[in-house]
């Protein structure tokens, strides 16, 4: 997870980005959560990003989950998650963003 936050972090390049508990955050919001598969040597990392949501449809359709990390403190999802939208002028800079971070790597 830290090389994966370590890239996030210097490609995006995003004031108080951090990584909490398998998630990453912009303060203490998250924008985005990971997966990852690891056998013997051989490990396979997922970050599904929050670009945009209805948080009218999240609210109605993703129940708060019994098990929920420390840092999410009992918030609603509208006062735990955000979108990256309100952090870039639009997709393709976020996009540029990363695949200049992959150049650089």
């Amino acid at each position: 997870m830290r090389l994966a936050f370590d890239f996030y972090k210097n490609a995006l390049n995003l004031e108080n980005f951090n990584l909490i508990e398998n998630d990453f955050v912009i303060d203490t919001k998250k924008i985005a959560g990971n997966a990852k598969y690891i056998k013997k040597n051989k490990f396979l990392l997922h970050t599904s990003f929050l670009w945009d949501y209805d948080i009218n449809k999240i609210n109605r359709y993703l129940k708060i989950p019994n098990k929920t990390p420390l840092y999410r403190k009992n918030r609603d999802h509208n006062n735990f998650l955000s979108s990256l939208k309100n952090y870039f002028l639009n997709k393709d800079d976020f996009i540029e963003k990363i695949k200049h971070g992959l150049k650089k790597s």
